[in-house]
């Protein structure tokens, strides 16, 4: 055990627990954190994918997604000699291409009348 001589100002600061007060603070957001997986909370990790993964995830082929990174068409990031794509640049990359049907074009119009 490490005794260190505190002045007044220091402990002010120091919050004195028992060890079986903070194996159970600990075990608690452990458990949240487990939780919060389970339940559908994404981690940085899910959000990253390399060009299988981001093939897969948008159902085109994988020689079509490297021919679009190498055109820049796609956004994506390098890491060393890996491509990786962020899950929701995919996302807002997909929905950038999204093109307006006859029905809501009609309606923007009469709209400005």
């Amino acid at each position: 055990m490490i005794k260190t001589k505190l002045n007044s100002e220091a402990m002010s600061e120091v919050i004195l627990i028992s060890l079986d007060q903070l194996e159970g603070m600990v075990e608690r957001v452990v458990r949240k954190v487990i939780s919060e997986e389970k339940n559908g909370s994404s981690s940085i990790k899910d959000e990253i994918l390399d060009i299988r993964q981001a093939a897969e995830y948008l159902h085109i082929p994988f020689r079509s997604i490297y021919n679009l990174t190498y055109k820049r068409l796609i956004p994506h990031f390098k890491k060393g000699k890996r491509v990786l794509f962020n899950k929701e640049s995919l996302n807002e990359w997909v929905k950038s291409g999204k093109k307006e049907t006859i029905e809501s074009i009609q309606l923007s119009l009469i709209r400005k009348k």
